[in-house]
């Protein structure tokens, strides 16, 4: 099915493509396709710029294939716009086959890799299609495995079969060059913001009754949801009265057996999946906003921690590698020990305990905010990268090394 070409986000010439295909860890694109049609809220922040994006560029003649890697079932192809399919491949674990095997059947010429898998990196290296690398990971390796697996990536990532290198925001994509990606592929990204703390007056701590803390991300150890349940119970042995929702799907069930165990199940509500309005609502509302991710966790800069920013309401955060080279810990967030609970409730008495400092933190979102937001827009760089491939003027100048000889 040739395309008919399509203008660049920049209004540059036309290019003439027979389809680009985009591979995702995860996510169930009819429903969000069906959600943006309908005027729905969203699970997730990004779905609907995802939607939208790859909506234009199938409107403009250029066929779209999507493929969620990881899903409960396997589906074949639907389309949710015109030129534009969905695939779940219905993978099970980082391994599984099914990936590659769609890389491999796939007929586009080009190919955005959405996902840090190395079988796909290489795959997409040994063929003759031109590839983008879009990414979310702090790429923080354990093990010698782990740090042989990134080595590999990081070499591929720079063959010139890689047009550009993305990762998501600055502090990640810093992280990528430390380790040797090259500085003149290299992008850092981000969606369009709706909300920013210019929106909203500092705040100041409220003080009275019990206090409100809240977690918004996958539920699971890995991202220290049991370390926030055991430090709601060290708090609550201190003395100090403090109720956590938490927001999100994973091992809800099992999250809600901890608190059971733990017995806080008073002190706990564990909402599931909701709509990320409700979510934002969530985080305004609270006291304070817990991001508790363990260090093995593949942390890139979640988008939490700008709603959380967005909120104004402070933000503790674990000593995750890719908060540390974000947050100046006790000017811009506080910090505690990953894993280490009871350090977690020291730092949450800390903050309830000094409304000089709760005050300061909340005040500080703007200039945090700025540092941070520095970024290529994600639909501009997926537009522009499948119009103008490695020549795209937009993309070029937003290169970290572009950007340090500004």
């Amino acid at each position: 099915m040739p395309g008919r070409g399509l203008i660049n986000a920049k209004g540059g010439a036309r290019m003439d493509t027979s389809g680009v295909s985009a591979y995702f860890y995860a996510g169930d694109f009819v429903e969000a396709a069906r959600r943006y049609k309908d005027g729905e809220p969203q699970s997730y922040a990004t779905h609907d710029e995802l939607i939208r994006t790859f909506a234009a560029i199938g409107a403009g003649g250029c066929p779209v294939d999507l493929y969620s890697f990881c899903t409960p079932t396997a589906v074949p192809a639907q389309e949710i716009f015109p030129n534009v399919r969905v695939t779940a491949l219905g993978g099970t674990h980082h391994r599984d086959p099914v990936l590659v095997e769609a890389f491999r059947r796939d007929p586009h010429p080009a190919a955005i890799c959405h996902i840090p898998s190395l079988a796909l990196h290489y795959h997409a290296w040994r063929s003759d299609k031109r590839v983008l690398s879009v990414m979310a990971s702090s790429f923080n390796t354990h093990g010698p495995r782990a740090r042989l697996n990134f080595a590999l990536l990081r070499w591929l990532l720079n063959r010139p079969r890689f047009d550009f290198v993305a990762n998501h925001c600055a502090p990640a994509t810093q992280l990528l060059a430390r380790a040797g990606v090259d500085r003149d592929k290299l992008l850092a990204w981000n969606i369009p913001f709706h909300r920013s703390p210019g929106q909203r007056a500092p705040k100041a701590h409220r003080g009275a009754g019990d206090a409100t803390i809240c977690y918004v991300g996958s539920v699971n150890e890995s991202k220290g949801v049991g370390d926030l349940l055991r430090a709601v119970a060290t708090l609550r042995d201190d003395g100090v009265p403090v109720q956590a929702t938490v927001v999100g799907g994973g091992d809800v069930v099992a999250m809600q057996e901890l608190a059971d165990a733990l017995g806080i199940t008073d002190r706990v509500h564990l909402t599931g999946l909701i709509d990320n309005e409700r979510a934002f609502a969530i985080m305004c509302e609270s006291d304070a906003v817990i991001v508790p991710s363990r260090h093995d966790f593949q942390e890139g800069f979640p988008l939490v921690l700008f709603e959380a920013l967005a909120s104004r309401t402070p933000i503790i955060c674990s000593d995750h590698p890719i908060f540390a080279t974000a947050f100046r810990a006790g000017t811009d967030a506080l910090s505690f020990a990953a894993r280490d609970h009871r350090d977690l409730a020291r730092q949450v008495a800390r903050l309830l305990g000094d409304d000089r400092l709760y005050a300061a933190l909340s005040a500080a979102a703007d200039a945090t905010w700025a540092r941070v937001t520095v970024a290529a827009d994600w639909g501009t760089m997926i537009t522009d990268w499948v119009t103008s491939g490695a020549d795209s003027a937009y993309l070029r100048g937003m290169t970290l090394a572009s950007q340090e000889r500004r």
